[in-house]
């Protein structure tokens, strides 16, 4: 594997790391993107797939944080509670994800 990464930002509050553990050959591209609230590690978000490059891993993996910390803003102004997600297993949180990435990319 070749080409790993790292890219950091802030998104409403949230800490966001995304890493690249690298590609091969064929251009399987695989990593993850960490999302820190209030002091503590809330979800991780793996990627394992073909992409163009890392850079567009990087914005799939971006953008997909961006919709789970939206969700869960949504669903705390909804519910009142800080971590509304703690209750819901973490294959149906990664399903909602995908499901509104998709959605807002059409």
């Amino acid at each position: 594997m070749t080409n790993s990464a790292v890219h950091r930002f802030e998104y409403n509050g949230w800490n966001v790391v995304v890493e690249l553990d690298g590609s091969t050959p064929d251009g399987v591209i695989s990593g993850r993107a960490d999302l820190h609230w209030n002091e503590g590690h809330r979800c991780r978000i793996a990627l394992a797939g073909r992409h163009e490059s890392g850079a567009s891993a990087i914005a799939s993996l971006s953008q997909r944080s961006r919709v789970f910390i939206d969700d869960w803003r949504t669903n705390r102004l909804e519910d009142g509670s800080d971590f509304p997600f703690q209750q819901t297993s973490s294959e149906s949180c990664v399903r909602k994800v995908m499901e509104r990435a998709v959605h807002q990319m059409k």
